[in-house]
């Protein structure tokens, strides 16, 4: 993320960015981190397969490499290293080079996560991984110039410098705004079939009656159902009945479900007990 929004930052908004000692350090630190995790995510893969910790499973590293995640891992390796070289290359080297070979690698070092990801493996893979790439790339595109715009130029740049930087950070983000709504519609159809379905499956509803402004206070629940249902209930049965003010959370058994105390019917007094009240 920060590496694509120095980049973007670059080609639109700001050529002067990179002259700022601060945004190297940033992309010294964003390179080496994408390294350390890469590697140590190379190792969980190959822990995967031997079922060892992943300190003990170096031995494992060939097998890793022939999954798709293991693949993925070692291209990024070797682009993180590369982009290393040529952002950090001598000054004689030339800027328009410098700057569309770091762009073109960043382009490459997404795809290795859409590779490894969902956009590979679900449906519809041929569209999916551009899909994703071009959703990241804006997203980068917007945050990264963001954070570059707000905490950087407006430090070192001139007042008429600024006023250019934030009219081309303007434009930036609208088409990077629309891009991410985009791909990302798109992206909900291809993967659950529409975008309706996003607030009708199991994680989805939660969070758009969540969302919804109510007048009335939240109800409390609980475990505690009718009477006419069984011993014990599913764990996903148990927030369908509202509790009572002040009763507690029932306990629930290994499984996940919901032990129901019965509540004891109350007998009516008899005719002779009422006499002689």
């Amino acid at each position: 993320m920060t590496i694509g929004g120095v980049v973007a930052t670059m080609f639109f908004v700001w050529t002067g960015a990179w002259r700022q000692r601060i945004i190297q350090q940033a992309v010294v630190l964003s390179i080496g981190i994408a390294l350390t995790a890469g590697l140590a995510q190379l190792l969980v893969v190959a822990s995967d397969i031997r079922g060892k910790a992943p300190w003990a499973s170096i031995g494992a590293l060939p097998a890793a490499l022939e999954s798709d995640a293991g693949v993925a891992l070692i291209v990024r390796v070797v682009l993180l290293l590369a982009l290393a070289w040529v952002m950090f290359a001598p000054s004689h080297t030339l800027e328009d080079v410098r700057w569309n070979a770091s762009g073109m690698i960043v382009l490459v070092l997404l795809g290795t996560w859409a590779y490894a990801g969902h956009s590979q493996s679900m449906r519809w893979a041929l569209i999916g991984m551009p899909l994703d790439i071009t959703h990241h790339a804006a997203a980068a595109a917007w945050i990264g110039g963001l954070a570059i715009v707000g905490l950087v130029a407006t430090k070192w740049a001139g007042r008429d410098e600024m006023v250019d930087v934030v009219q081309r950070f303007g434009k930036l983000a609208a088409i990077g705004v629309g891009i991410i709504v985009g791909t990302g519609v798109l992206q909900a159809i291809r993967l659950v079939g529409s975008p309706a379905r996003l607030f009708a499956a199991d994680h989805g509803a939660p969070n758009s009656r969540s969302a919804l402004p109510s007048s009335e206070s939240p109800p409390q629940w609980s475990c505690r159902h009718p009477p006419l249902l069984s011993r014990t209930t599913p764990a996903r049965q148990c927030s369908k009945w509202p509790s009572q003010q002040g009763r507690r959370r029932q306990p629930r058994d290994e499984q996940g479900r919901c032990w129901i105390r019965q509540p004891r019917p109350r007998r009516r007094p008899s005719p002779r007990r009422r006499s002689r009240a």
